[in-house]
């Protein structure tokens, strides 16, 4: 009866164990080699407490028979005597060290059965937790950032805990990442073109990235962000884009190589763009204002820009206008706004060319500037001073600045749909220079051929 309540207690606990580990990972065979182990020990142990017993209980039967024969009067009286006496004082020992040591040996046989059984359990609890395989890890991303497209190349770079990737067109992707800790994926839906920097989690380098187009289906179709449930079905024609491979880039951010400017042959502008014998403004000469950045500043011309020759053809042809040059060098539209009531004070006639710092770098997005455009016109009119806008002219097609030339059409768009509802004129400058690099002196700056197209257009809109 022991031995199987002691059976019972150890399989109770092998059953818990196996529920908790499932099959102990797939190892019962050292579960049940424990309890095999385990089982044979019991066993062993009560043999050896059973056969003691069994020795102390024909001891015992002898000594019985000898107090039989002091009752049944065997002996002789004075032997009988003596030898009951002696056998009298022997029961009393016997009985008490049989009782003492038949104890003692239960206890511990208790006790070493009950130790097996424990260590026993504890071998086999933590046999299962190492052997048992991980459960497959799954690097989740932590954010997405999307950035302004660098380039019109597909490539990718890896860093750590991240990596980017350059995507130059809108639509549905998926982006399959492999660290040395497991593999994941991010499902994204740009509307332009753009740079995606996917930042993972901890401790995990990135050994693969590939590229897929195709059309994610999702119940809430935004317009760019990341999809965490939806379907992603692949555009074969696309196929598959390796952008980094064992750690290493396969596609790689182009190196812009600067390309020399290309000036055009015709003889150079004269210091005075005045033709001789033409006089200049007059005392009473009215007023028109050059606003802008380093572009309206004139900044790669030799004469001063834009400016400059506009109040040349203005006196050329008979009208007798000042243009005041009120251009700075890196000028946002922010700061521009907040100096332009100063600026048209006693003014005939206003020229706005403003935007190209707020798309390449500065503070200040889209919407901001045509808020500080609308604004300005606001104020002229109300000031009484006409105002005349111009849209924001392209980077030279092959300089690094070309990445903002998308940006720059967008906000044109916004500036013309402006001026019309605002039923003030404009020039579309941007034309002048888009397709031809012959006009420029650097990435962003006209050379002096590229400012007189613009002053044509400006005494155009004004006459």
């Amino acid at each position: 009866m022991f031995f199987n309540t002691i059976t019972h207690l150890f399989t109770g606990m092998s059953r818990h164990v196996s529920g908790r580990q499932g099959n102990c990972c797939g190892k019962n065979m050292k579960w049940t080699s424990l309890q095999i182990l385990l089982r044979v020990a019991m066993k062993s142990g009560w043999e050896s407490m059973t056969n003691g017993v069994a020795k102390n209980s024909k001891a015992h039967r002898e000594q019985q028979s000898k107090s039989a024969s002091c009752m049944s009067g065997a002996l002789p009286s004075n032997a009988l005597n003596r030898h009951c006496q002696s056998n009298r004082k022997h029961n009393e020992f016997i009985h008490s060290l049989h009782g003492g040591l038949f104890m003692k040996q239960y206890v511990d046989i208790i006790w070493a059965i009950v130790a097996v059984a424990t260590i026993a359990f504890v071998i086999a609890i933590n046999g299962c937790h190492s052997d048992s395989p991980t459960s497959t890890y799954v690097p989740h991303y932590e954010h997405v950032e999307e950035g302004k497209a660098f380039s019109r190349e597909f490539w990718a770079t890896v860093a750590v805990d991240s990596f980017q990737v350059n995507i130059p067109k809108s639509g549905d992707f998926r982006i399959a990442y492999t660290t040395d800790r497991g593999s994941s994926a991010v499902l994204v839906r740009l509307s332009k073109k753009a740079l995606i920097t996917v930042t993972i989690e901890a401790e995990n380098i990135v050994q693969e990235v590939s590229l897929e187009k195709g059309a994610i289906t999702a119940s809430n179709s935004q317009a760019i962000e990341t999809f965490d449930d939806a379907v992603f079905t692949p555009d074969t024609s696309f196929g598959t884009l390796v952008l980094i491979s064992a750690g290493a880039t396969v596609l790689a951010r182009p190196t812009v190589t600067p390309t020399p400017t290309v000036t055009p042959t015709p003889t150079a502008a004269p210091s005075n763009p005045i033709p001789a014998g033409i006089p200049g403004p007059s005392a009473n000469a009215g007023i028109v204002v050059a606003v802008g950045d380093s572009i309206t500043r004139g900044q790669g011309s030799s004469v001063g820009g834009y400016p400059a020759y506009l109040e040349a053809k203005l006196l050329q042809n008979g009208h007798d206008l000042k243009v005041l040059n009120k251009g700075i060098g890196g000028e946002t539209s922010s700061k521009t706004a907040s100096r332009f009531s100063s600026l048209i004070a006693g003014a005939d006639a206003v020229l706005l060319m403003i935007g190209t710092n707020d798309v390449m770098g500065g503070s200040c997005n889209a919407s901001c500037t045509i808020s500080n455009i609308a604004s300005m016109l606001n104020t002229a009119l109300n000031a009484g001073v006409r105002p005349i806008v111009s849209t924001v002219i392209p980077a030279r097609s092959t300089s690094y600045r070309a990445k903002f030339n998308d940006d720059i059409i967008a906000l044109n768009v916004q500036i013309r749909n402006l001026a019309i509802s605002k039923g003030v004129r404009y020039i579309d400058s941007y034309l002048l220079f888009d397709k031809s690099d012959a006009y420029f002196s650097d990435d962003i700056h006209p050379n002096d051929a590229g400012y007189e197209r613009i002053a044509i257009e400006w005494y155009n809109a004004l006459y």
